[in-house]
């Protein structure tokens, strides 16, 4: 397949960057909009096979078994030969890297003072995680490579990983192509801005073509002359868009917050405890991938059964494994665990600052602020995740008042709609 580009045009916008506007109307549905042939993309494939890169991976094979770094060195080295004068060295991906962004607003750029801004949201600890992340595989596997490569590589430094990872992270794909799992950078429709209001899935938008081989930018909305065609990169909260991508949508209909507990020592038979959940498939891990386990409406069967177990007084360990099923182990556990997750959630809400970041949200609003300015970001996340936790707060109330009502006749909701919860 060759590249097809229909009726559009490229334009910067202040708060989205570059974007992919169509100059005339598009009435239907599913319409293929930009297809760009796979052999086209920034891809393991491509960039394991180019010399003089090939000779290092042949050198070096434990690079292949992490996608997101050979597509990390591939990028690396494309741009430092951007920056030299002489380029005896050919990249066949050099014009693609030079569309992409020099920098980012996503929270790994943040200094420390306007990361302080997040504290107490989960975006706030992953940063921290990701840049010693970051520091250690630098160390382990670039290091190395600038040493020994020095003819390719002599002039990188932390930041170029920094702002590879960030392009791998916000413009790469993962398709199904010949039954793999492929990740690969498709260039043009990689400029498709995010529009959380399609009610569409992200492959539906960004479709791959079996029969052509190429990656499409398809239409999911009737459109007018000048309008944007847009993606859909999930369904994410504005913690996932910011961490990931560097913006905030205010009023983004998807709110969510991985909330979780822990066993602490002194909790009743606490190494016991900890080996139950651990064995759980349900509780085994605790995931911090921005799905939430609280969300509108909505709080994880996951979450739900960790408490109880943690909860558990000696004579309800016998039926320890109801936790997991939805069902009540005892009146008082499911009293004991409506309360230890209220006090949890209140936890989080921070009320002293509260009403000052709602002000200073309405104020900044009223004022036109970009939507890239940190301070901005920072307020939308914490001002959403509030009433996120309201909202669910308000739902555990309900469900204590129910509880108290209806006393053994009590089915707790991750029983009566577990499969909702399991979603």
């Amino acid at each position: 397949a060759d590249f097809t580009i229909g009726d559009v045009f490229f334009k910067e916008t202040e708060d989205s960057g570059f974007g992919i506007f169509t100059n005339s109307k598009i009435d239907k549905l599913n319409s293929v909009v930009v297809s760009v042939p796979f052999r086209s993309c920034i891809s393991v494939d491509l960039i394991t096979k180019s010399p003089p890169l090939d000779l290092i991976f042949i050198e070096n094979p434990g690079y292949l078994s992490y996608p997101d770094e050979v597509i990390s060195i591939g990028l690396i080295f494309a741009r430092l030969r951007l920056q030299k004068t002489d380029q005896n060295i050919s990249c066949p991906w050099s014009r693609h890297v030079r569309t992409m962004p020099e920098t980012f607003n996503t929270t790994l750029f943040w200094s420390e003072n306007e990361l302080d801004e997040l504290k107490g949201c989960t975006v706030f600890h992953l940063t921290k995680l990701l840049k010693r992340q970051i520091e250690s595989d630098y160390q382990a596997l670039y290091e190395p490579l600038i040493s020994n490569y020095p003819e390719y590589f002599s002039s990188m430094t932390i930041n170029d990983y920094y702002w590879a990872l960030s392009v791998v992270y916000s413009r790469s794909a993962e398709i199904i192509r010949q039954g793999t799992l492929v990740q690969c950078i498709p260039p043009i429709v990689d400029m498709a801005n995010h529009n959380p209001q399609l009610s569409v899935e992200p492959s539906e938008a960004l479709y791959y073509d079996e029969v052509t081989d190429s990656i499409q930018l398809r239409t999911a909305q009737i459109l007018n002359p000048q309008e944007e065609c847009t993606a859909v990169y999930g369904n994410y909260p504005n913690s996932k868009l910011l961490y990931t991508y560097g913006f905030v949508i205010h009023d983004n209909p998807h709110k969510a917050i991985d909330l979780w507990t822990k066993v602490t020592p002194t909790v009743y038979q606490a190494e016991v405890k900890q080996q139950i959940l651990l064995n759980h498939r349900l509780t085994a891990v605790q995931t911090y991938d921005f799905v939430g386990t609280i969300r509108n409406g909505f709080i994880s069967s996951a979450l739900l059964a960790t408490i109880r177990v943690i909860q558990a007084i000696e004579d309800e360990m016998k039926d320890i494994e109801k936790a997991f099923k939805g069902e009540m182990i005892s009146i008082r556990n499911e009293k004991a665990t409506y309360t230890s997750l209220r006090n949890l959630l209140i936890s989080r809400m921070n009320p002293e600052k509260a009403e000052d970041d709602r002000l200073k949200l309405g104020e900044m609003l009223l004022s036109d602020v970009s939507t890239s300015d940190r301070l901005y970001c920072a307020l939308v996340i914490k001002v959403e995740e509030r009433e996120l936790l309201q909202s669910v707060l308000e739902l555990v109330n309900q469900w204590m008042e129910s509880l108290d009502s209806l006393g053994d006749s009590f089915k707790p909701i991750d029983f009566v709609e577990s499969s909702l919860v399991e979603l």
